[in-house]
This record gives structure tokens, C-alpha cells and sequence, in this order.
């Protein structure tokens, strides 16, 4: 069985990642987030995304619809977050 990190699932429409990893960001930024984006011949690209701090419902809101908008659209997802993971509504392993 193939893992979502096993490279032979990498770009599979069924299956998509999302890391998150919470520390301090430098700048006016509550997020950096990095997409690896899939067409149907494999990854065609990779984009980087800030979202500017704001308050934390507006931190939150933002996050989350650029998250799932991004995992809808078949990319992988890496964000730096600069709040707690309770915050997002993510548990910790």
C-alpha cells in the first residue's frame, strides 16, 4: 500500500498533502504558504503564497479557504503557520 509520501503516489489525483508547521515568520505575515501543483502528466508547478497578519478571525478565514482552495485545484500543500496548530483546528501528533 502506498503511503502519501511514497514518491509513487506523488501527483495521484486521490491522494493530496497538507503540512503545516507552526514557528515565527519574519515580516507582516501570519502564513507562507508553498503549493506543488498537478496536471494530468504529473507536477507542472510550484507557487508560493504570503498572507498578510491580520486579526486572528481574518488570519484564520483566509487559511483556511486558500487551503482547501488549494487542495481542490490538486496541489500538494506546505505552510508555515505563526500561530498554535489548536488554533487552525488541527491536532497534533
Amino acid at each position: 500500500m502506498n503511503s502519501p509520501t511514497d514518491p509513487a503516489t506523488e501527483g495521484d489525483d486521490e491522494t493530496r498533502i497538507l503540512h503545516v508547521c507552526t514557528g515565527e515568520i519574519r515580516g507582516r505575515y501570519f502564513a507562507v504558504i508553498r503549493c506543488k501543483w498537478y496536471g494530468e502528466d504529473g507536477m507542472i508547478g510550484v507557487s508560493e503564497h504570503r498572507l498578510e497578519d491580520m486579526d486572528m478571525q481574518t488570519n484564520l478565514e483566509d487559511f483556511g479557504a486558500f487551503i482547501v482552495s488549494a487542495l481542490d485545484a490538486n496541489a500538494d500543500v506546505t505552510a508555515l503557520v505563526a500561530c498554535d496548530p489548536e488554533d487552525l483546528g488541527l491536532e497534533v501528533e
